[in-house]
């Protein structure tokens, strides 16, 4: 009878299998994996796929020195039920379980704690990144792959895979209290917020704002904020506790969404409360029939629980975008009909927060996609800089998530109104993510995300040219 491996002997069982198989390829390859985050299609090529779903466990949970090891392809699903065993949470947790802790660490993670502890690949602690040629090499900020470590984010899989990153986590507790405040006026919503970031920041030495503390002024955990109007702005706040008078559930009948709009305060456990965006990504499942009326009521009650959830309304909107019973049904239903003539604008983005309420200003009157989701960030370690992602260790910035389509002309050419907000967001001195599609000119690209850095680090990691280019990927999308 075998006896099953423990997960560190299966991990490195994987791990040798999979170089020898990439080192037998002996060209370009591309990982199997069983979810993608990803909004833009890519071109079919002939590449060979290699099969990296097992690489999906939690290794080592290190609850004194707040430190757990997973393999690359672990969803977070996973990862935050592997920390919360031993009283953890990861420090960042993007808002979606089927995200990768690989594929969060090679883009870019954000979330509600972003304020204090930065992106997800600023809570890394070091990577084994396995190279298109079959090698893994550990990357730390300590060692020969330093320049590695600090120039994956935002490399999108052009440079190497992680199969095990050692990631940084926090002490959690039972549950998450919640506060919900509205404001009418954009710029004293984004005033406040950027006033809560500084004082709940106090223990990374900033000075408070005022020596007098309100019961309000934090310190906050967690601090984000839903703008649905002009003139409706919601910062939430969050914080750990022990204890609650009740546990709040928005996994089926009740959108976490629209608690915003009456709720002053809440509880939800922290599991809940990681995940409160995951049932109707964010407010997306409007678009596929579960929103508000009688006929949403319906469909959330009977379909609910097979469609609602990141990992079913991605296979539904994945099955929208490419199936082509989607087209042929087009002439007969109005929501994929409509869908012809409008631009799909899935995007996040960060700016200062100084130039934040010029950037709503702009998306109210441009795009006039709604509800917007904000959540602050800031680089936690002022030393450390990542080459392809770099932000100022001084500036609050603000992320802007929107995720919906724009009415677009006939005339319009492809990506109008994307391409209208890239421009945007380099003049307030911004950025985006790149995980939707893109539109820059390549030497506009190349400027905005550090291209002689790029070049350097795939001449020294990928000097046969394996794997395609960030900008083929992310713009070209090959």
């Amino acid at each position: 009878m075998s006896v099953p491996l423990d997960p560190l002997q299966a991990h490195a069982a994987k791990r040798a299998a999979l170089a020898a198989a990439i080192r037998e390829a002996g060209g370009a390859v591309r990982l199997g994996k069983a979810t993608s985050n990803l909004f833009r299609t890519r071109k079919d090529a002939a590449v060979r796929s290699l099969d990296v779903r097992a690489f999906n466990q939690v290794l080592a949970v290190d609850a004194e020195n707040l430190t757990m090891d997973v393999e690359g392809m672990t969803p977070y699903e996973t990862a935050v039920a592997g920390a919360l065993a031993h009283g953890c949470l990861p420090a960042v947790v993007p808002e979606l379980k089927t995200i990768t802790v690989g594929g969060a660490l090679t883009g870019v993670g954000i979330e509600s704690s972003s304020f204090r502890y930065g992106f997800v690949h600023e809570t890394a602690v070091e990577m084994d990144i396995l190279l298109p040629d079959g090698r893994i090499v550990l990357a730390r900020p300590d060692n020969e792959h330093r320049d590695l470590f600090y120039g994956f984010a935002n490399s999108y899989g052009t440079l190497g895979y992680v199969i095990r990153a050692r990631i940084r986590i926090v002490r959690a507790k039972r549950f998450v209290e919640l506060r919900h405040r509205r404001f009418r006026s954009a710029e004293k919503f984004l005033e406040e917020m950027k006033r809560l970031c500084d004082l709940s920041n106090l223990r990374t030495g900033r000075p408070p704002a005022s020596p007098r503390l309100l019961p309000e002024d934090g310190p906050w955990d967690f601090i984000e904020g839903s703008v649905f109007s002009p003139t409706q702005h919601i910062l939430t706040t969050g914080r750990f506790v022990d204890d609650a008078p009740y546990a709040g559930n928005y996994k089926y009948m009740r959108p976490y969404y629209k608690s915003l709009l009456y709720r002053e305060t809440d509880f939800l456990t922290a599991s809940d409360y990681i995940w409160r965006w995951d049932t109707d990504w964010f407010w997306c499942s409007r678009r596929m029939g579960f929103g508000p009326g009688l006929k949403g009521f319906l469909a959330r009650l009977v379909l609910g629980p097979w469609l609602l959830g990141s990992r079913n309304l991605w296979k539904v909107f994945n099955w929208y975008r490419r199936n082509e019973v989607a087209k042929k049904l087009a002439p007969y239903v109005k929501s994929i009909r409509e869908s012809q003539t409008w631009e799909p604008v899935i995007q996040d983005v960060e700016v200062p927060a100084d130039r934040g309420a010029e950037f709503l200003e702009f998306f109210h009157r441009e795009i006039a996609i709604k509800p917007v989701w904000v959540c602050p960030v800031r680089k936690p370690d002022p030393e450390a800089k990542f080459d392809l992602y770099e932000m100022d260790p001084d500036t609050l910035y603000l992320n802007f998530g929107f995720w919906d389509s724009v009415e677009s002309k006939v005339q319009m050419p492809k990506g109008h109104f994307n391409r209208m907000i890239e421009v945007e967001v380099a003049r307030l001195g911004g950025r985006k993510s790149l995980y939707s599609e893109s539109f820059y000119p390549e030497d506009e690209f190349w400027k905005t995300y550090n291209g002689e850095g790029y070049f350097r680090l795939k001449s020294k990691y990928d000097p046969e040219g394996k794997l395609l280019t960030l900008y083929q990927k992310t713009v070209r999308a090959l």
